[in-house]
Order: C-alpha cells, then structure tokens, then sequence
C-alpha cells in the first residue's frame, strides 16, 4: 500500500511539473528540470563601474532556469552599453519556490522588476493587475504582434491585451532511434504517418526479450493528451475560455488511444513511466518512437548522436501539435518602468533570441528568426518541423483560475492511466468540476 501511495505521489508530481512549462517541465513544459537549481541561487550580474556622472540606478530580474544564464549575461551586456549606470542583479530560484516568491513580492509592492512567466500562470497575473501590459515596449521598439508566432502570441494574450515578452517557444516532434528501425529492416516515419501506423510499427519495433518498445504515450498534457485530443478533433478549453471539451467523445476517444498502446505493450504503462522516465529508456536506446518537446532536441542528440532522427507528430483526424513558450514580463510596482521595458525589450529582443536558436535550445518566438534553431544541429532535418509547428500549432490551453482545473486535470488522469477508473469517468468528472471553475471567470 505505502509503495502503491509513493508512486502516486511521484506520479502526481510528475503531471504538475509538466503543467508548468515550458521547457521540459517535462512541461510547459517548455525548461528541463535537469537544468533547475536544487535550492535559491541568486546570481548577481553587474554592470561595468559607471564613471559617468549619471545617477546609479539597480533592476532585479527573475527566473527559473540557469540553461539560458549565457544568454541573459549578454543581453545584460547590450543593455549596460545604453545604460552603464545601471546595475541589473539576477536571480534563480527553484520552479515551485520561483512562484511563490514572485507573487509575494508583487502583492507586497515589490518583487524584480522584470521576470520570467508562462501560460498556465499568465491569467492570474494579469486579471489580478500583477504584471504590466508590453504593448508600450512593442511600439518603443517598433515591434508588430504579427512578428510574433500566432499560437504563442494568443498564448500571451488576454482580454485583447498583451502581457507578456515572447522569448522562446517550444512544440512535440516525433524522434526516433534509426538503430532500432535498422535492426528491424523498417523504413522511417514521415509525415504520411497516422494513428494506425504507430500501432501497427510500434507493434513490430517492440522487442520484449530486448526491453525495447516501439512508442512512447506521456500520460501527461504538454507531451501527451494536449496533442492527441485537437489532432481527434476535440479541445480541452474552448476559445473563449469558457467550456471544458475533456467530455467530448473525441477526446476521450483519443485518452483511451493513448492508453490503449500500454495495455497493448507497444508504450510502457504509467506504472512503469513512474519507475525510469521515459527520457531515460530513450537514452538507454528502449524506445524506437518518441513524442517530445522540441527543447530536448540537443540533449537527445547528445546521447544518441547519428542514431537519433526526427520528424512530425503522427495525424489523427487532423494535424496538432501544442505550442508553449516562456516571455520576459514587467513589474507593474517598478520604480524605473522605463528602464524595466527597455530591459525586457533586450532580453527578449531578435538578438537574444537568435543566440538562444544557435545553441539549439530554444525556438526564436519571431518567425523570420525560427530558422536559426533549425540550422543548429546539422544532423537533424529540423526544418520541416517548423512548418508544422507553423501550421498545426494551437496554444497551450491556459485560462483564469487554471491552477485549480489543472489539479483536478492531473488527479483524475492519474486514476484513469493506472486503470482505477474509465477515460469516460475522468472526462466527466474532469469537465463538470472544470465548468464550475470557468463558470466563475
């Protein structure tokens, strides 16, 4: 009983993780929790000493991961040569101790001046008056919203409002292990590919005797069920953010396709997911076929090297893959407003943004620089993935009060995939107690 409670626990933590972002959160997905600190590390970066006459001035800004660190120091950097006398002091903290902090601070009349935010937060922060709209940094930079990818543009989005810097983006690709399809004489995947191919390759790329199987299904949302249910035809919140769509017959037909590739041993069940991650079979070359955030490319292709292929998500009904990212927001308690937009600006600006595609980590948020991240590991073909991204993407599905459907979200999966309940009775539940909660937006 105390094993079957832990691995509840550890599976619970897992969705909600995941829910977060962006990076690998995983989710957010969107930041790898590979790359977030253990415990608060505040990380000051200064300016150069200011032998101007000018005033000293300090901005405090605020994230999460210490994977783009390069990448604001020389944002910082371009920042001090317009602005020397300023010192602008950094600080990391932990993904869960990160929101409790900036939200205090804010509410107190304080916290940084500029900050990290994602999708699953960004509703609450802005129907609350806790972070400041960024249309005055777009015209002072001369930046249109059309720049922007359109899925993470209505992402940031609210009430007509934009509230926040896009910075890097991230969608599902489908990777594959060419060794294993070689060893069974099976052609690639591309995109002709569907539902039915998976199940019927995946059949014949798993190898018990070996341990390897032939597709991953996440029972998670940024890795799994958000892209399933729009590629069958359903939705999980509707656009105007007021009806839950995990009762629709077509998403709870694409839950239990999902499930269905572990009953039938093509994926490894939930119960297994929560003993290895998947991250780790496929590192330890035990999964032919798996669907996964476009942040992980480089470090997938870091373990496999030549072995390691990619191309998009299979086609249901339709084409979908979910598109997160991570912006740059304002305080609207700064002392210096200006110069906190002139700093977001920078961080979230074309030149740091292009930096942050050549190190393969994140996607430029403005479409003519996306190519930069496609160029970055010669030895994938990564650029027909951006026409999918460009052309099935749809948002992460966020909304006022998410953090409380996102809960119930997490727990009734959790039971359905463990086989504790029906995907019809998680749907059902998951949509009368979500209605409620947009039913007070």
């Amino acid at each position: 009983m105390k094993k079957k409670l832990a691995l509840s626990i550890i599976f619970v933590l897992l969705v909600g993780l995941l829910a977060a972002c962006g990076g690998n959160q995983n989710s957010n997905g969107n930041i790898s929790s590979e790359n977030t600190p253990k415990e608060n590390t505040p990380a000051p970066v200064k300016s150069e000493t200011d032998t101007s006459s000018g005033e000293k001035k300090t901005l405090n800004i605020a994230l999460w991961s210490e994977a783009v660190s390069d990448n604001v120091k020389e944002s910082i950097k371009r920042f001090n040569v317009k602005h020397p006398n300023v010192e602008v002091n950094v600080t990391y903290s932990p993904y869960g101790e990160y929101w409790t902090k900036l939200r205090t601070g804010i509410i107190g009349g304080g916290g940084p001046d500029v900050f990290w935010m994602n999708g699953p937060n960004l509703y609450d922060y802005a129907t609350n008056g806790l972070i400041g709209d960024v249309q005055p940094i777009l015209d002072a930079n001369g930046i249109k919203q059309s720049d922007y990818n359109p899925a993470i543009l209505d992402l940031y989005t609210v009430n007509g409002k934009m509230y926040g810097m896009p910075y890097f983006l991230d969608f599902m690709l489908l990777y594959y292990n060419k060794k294993i399809f070689d060893e069974k004489n099976i052609p690639y995947p591309d995109s002709t590919w569907t539902w039915d191919t998976i199940e019927k390759v995946g059949a014949q790329l798993t190898d018990k005797s070996k341990g390897i199987f032939g597709f991953a299904s996440a029972p998670i949302d940024q890795e799994g069920y958000y892209n399933y249910i729009p590629q069958n035809g359903g939705f999980v919140i509707s656009d105007d953010k007021l009806k839950s769509g995990f009762d629709m017959p077509e998403s709870i037909d694409a839950l239990n396709w999902m499930y269905k590739q572990m009953q039938d041993g093509i994926s490894p069940t939930a119960q297994q997911q929560t003993e290895t991650e998947l991250i780790q079979m496929v590192y330890s070359g035990q999964i032919a076929l798996y669907p996964a955030l476009s942040v992980k490319a480089q470090r997938l292709f870091d373990a496999l090297g030549e072995d390691l292929a990619v191309t998009v998500l299979p086609k249901g009904k339709q084409r979908a893959t979910v598109i997160h990212g991570i912006s740059w927001s304002t305080n609207p308690n700064t002392k210096e407003e200006a110069l906190a937009q002139d700093l977001a600006a920078e961080l979230a600006g074309k030149d740091a943004q292009i930096q942050l595609g050549q190190s393969g980590y994140g996607i430029p948020t403005f479409t003519g620089e996306q190519h930069y991240w496609a160029d970055s590991i010669p030895s994938l073909d990564l650029h027909p993935t951006l026409d999918s991204m460009k052309n099935d993407g749809v948002p992460y599905p966020v909304s006022k009060n998410g953090a409380e459907w996102l809960k119930i979200q997490g727990e009734e999966l959790q039971k359905a995939f463990f086989g504790q309940q029906t995907m019809e009775q998680a749907g059902k539940t998951i949509a009368e107690k979500m209605n409620e909660i947009l039913a007070k937006n």
